[in-house]
């Protein structure tokens, strides 16, 4: 569910900065016929929409961390040692064998 969320609300996104690109684009058209106050509300508009986009995507990354931070059980191993302890611990056995 999280995942899902997360998606969509990127996807949100995209589709914000999208539509901010095409208003940009118009406005500079607007621009070139000579509607300066056409263009400026225009582009004004689409920086509304950059910013939207902008907090939809952080949103989906606090979602993503906050979800992260939960331990899953099923996947903690705290039975064994981590590679490097477990070749040290070989080692020193190895070693021991030697000089025993």
């Amino acid at each position: 569910m999280v995942r899902e969320l997360a998606l969509a609300l990127r996807e949100r996104a995209v589709a914000a900065l999208q539509t901010s690109t095409t208003m940009l684009k118009v406005s500079q058209t607007l621009l070139r016929q000579g509607n300066n106050i056409e263009a400026a509300r225009l582009r004004n508009e689409a920086r509304y929409k950059r910013n939207e986009s902008i907090l939809l995507m952080d949103q989906a990354r606090e979602v993503e961390q906050r979800s992260s931070n939960i331990l899953r059980f099923p996947e903690r191993n705290t039975g064994s040692l981590s590679f490097r302890a477990s070749r040290y611990a070989a080692d020193s056995e190895h070693s021991r064998q030697k000089t025993g």
